[in-house]
């Protein structure tokens, strides 16, 4: 009685009392009176409970506002410090690369080294990938199987594509090489010799400018002071030489000139170094494909057929014989 009698006084005025404070009653109980005094109808407790929520949700955002905020980073903690080194680190970055390219544009050493390292990696991938791939392909001993001669005819196929496009890519005497491989069906697997045939024909064309060059290093005299003409575009072009015609300046004779490609000369050491390399490699893991003799046999044949003074003497002596 003591709770509802208020209750009771406080519903003839028609006001109402919300729960939260007819749970009080006990301490105040009008103490709801400054948002209960009108009628309790259904308007007046959606504007009542629409109040309450306003200032419970202005209480909050009062605590929130109370909470210190987060300083930013200084300059000596170690957040900022481990930003400076980043930067730091980057400008480094970019100061050597921008070093090595100045250095490699105005270094002739470097831009030998940066293409000396190509074309090795180069051979290095195709053989590395092809011996890997053969390697796993091995592993089944189904010989027999018509699935299996299928799936090691991809694989000489593959192999050997990849090693066309190394050499192609490198030129100079893998051009010679890779046309005696087409050659040798009685030793390759025909995926081989078939794949190398292109060579046959696809022969590199040093550029004129790089033939006058040439010229004027061995000899010391422009190439303009030797021939009255000289078409600069060859009329044929092999692995090692292609062949200009001329006419000498002093006689007016018409000839034809061969001239070695300018670029044998820097890479003929090192394509012989990769070259035994190579055939050692695949001794090593086929004992059954020994082409170690191919190799070695270059490395006898090439300088005599590069030394065009020698050439000469042979086309000397096969003139005076036949005259």
């Amino acid at each position: 009685m003591r709770v509802l009698k208020p209750v009771a006084e406080a519903s003839k005025t028609g006001s109402w009392i919300c729960n939260r404070c007819l749970r009080g009653l006990r301490k105040s109980p009008f103490q709801c009176a400054t948002y209960a005094t009108r009628p309790t109808t259904t308007s007046t407790a959606k504007s009542f409970v629409s109040k309450a929520f306003r200032n419970k949700s202005t209480k909050a955002k009062a605590t929130i506002s109370k909470k210190p905020l987060a300083k930013p980073p200084s300059a000596h903690s170690p957040t900022s410090k481990n930003a400076s080194a980043n930067r730091k680190n980057l400008a480094i970055i970019l100061a050597a690369l921008l070093g090595a390219g100045f250095f490699l544009a105005f270094s002739d050493g470097a831009r030998h080294s940066y293409a000396a390292a190509t074309r090795s990696m180069r051979v290095l991938y195709a053989l590395g990938r092809s011996v890997r791939d053969y390697q796993i392909i091995l592993k089944d001993n189904a010989e027999d199987g018509d699935e299996w001669k299928a799936v090691l005819k991809a694989c000489h196929k593959r192999c050997a594509e990849r090693t066309l496009k190394a050499m192609e890519a490198n030129g100079s005497i893998f051009i010679k090489l890779g046309q005696h491989l087409s050659s040798m069906n009685y030793l390759l697997p025909e995926e081989w010799t078939t794949t190398f045939i292109p060579l046959q024909d696809r022969c590199p064309v040093s550029s004129y400018e790089s033939i006058a060059d040439m010229v004027l290093r061995d000899t010391g005299i422009p190439i303009e002071e030797h021939f009255d003409e000289f078409e600069k575009v060859p009329i044929g072009a092999a692995s090692l030489a292609q062949v200009h015609l001329a006419t000498i300046k002093d006689t007016g004779r018409k000839v034809a000139v061969k001239v070695q490609h300018p670029a044998l000369e820097e890479w003929i050491p090192l394509d012989l170094s990769l070259t035994k390399f190579t055939f050692s490699t695949l001794k090593r893991f086929f004992p059954e494909y020994d082409l170690e003799w191919l190799s070695s046999e270059m490395e006898v044949s090439l300088p005599q057929e590069l030394d065009f003074t020698l050439e000469g003497e042979k086309m000397h002596y096969v003139h005076g014989s036949t005259s």
